[in-house]
């Protein structure tokens, strides 16, 4: 559904024109900071009932001293991981699920390894994912390849 809004509406290029280059959006007439306070809204009405879905369902009862487990930092590495794609973020969850279920089987396991140890692993990833997305390691990258054809010719 934020797949067909995004890409399909109105709203949806208005937001990712703002999102791009507000500049050029205010030149084409687009008021920026409406667009900009409309997305900040939807996006926190959608956590706030993902986040009551998860306790109400989870709990059967909200509990204010209830704790996230640090999904939020999840959700924002699934994001980057899956270059906010809409069907990168359904691998690259479950990918994460994975993690997270294996890390919690390997402490109830002979090798007692802490389920913490995957939020370390996604921390890991995240940066790995940074650095390599840089622009400035595609430009190493780019010369190191170029050097190498010229030796190999």
């Amino acid at each position: 559904m934020l797949w067909f809004i995004l890409r399909k509406t109105t709203f949806g290029f208005r937001l990712r024109v703002v999102g791009q280059n507000p500049v050029a959006a205010r030149f084409a007439g687009m008021n920026a900071a409406r667009v900009s306070f409309a997305t900040l809204a939807l996006s926190g009405a959608l956590a706030g009932l993902a986040g009551g879905v998860q306790f109400a369902g989870t709990t059967y009862v909200l509990y204010p001293d209830v704790g996230t487990d640090g999904l939020g930092f999840t959700g924002i590495a699934v994001a980057l991981l899956a270059r906010l794609s809409p069907m990168g973020v359904i691998f690259s969850a479950v990918f994460f699920g994975v993690l997270k279920t294996a890390f919690v089987a390997l402490q109830e396991s002979p090798l007692e390894i802490h389920s913490n140890t995957a939020q370390a692993m996604q921390g890991l990833l995240v940066i790995a994912v940074l650095i390599v997305s840089s622009p400035q390691w595609r430009r190493l990258v780019g010369r190191v390849m170029r050097r190498d054809r010229a030796v190999m010719a």
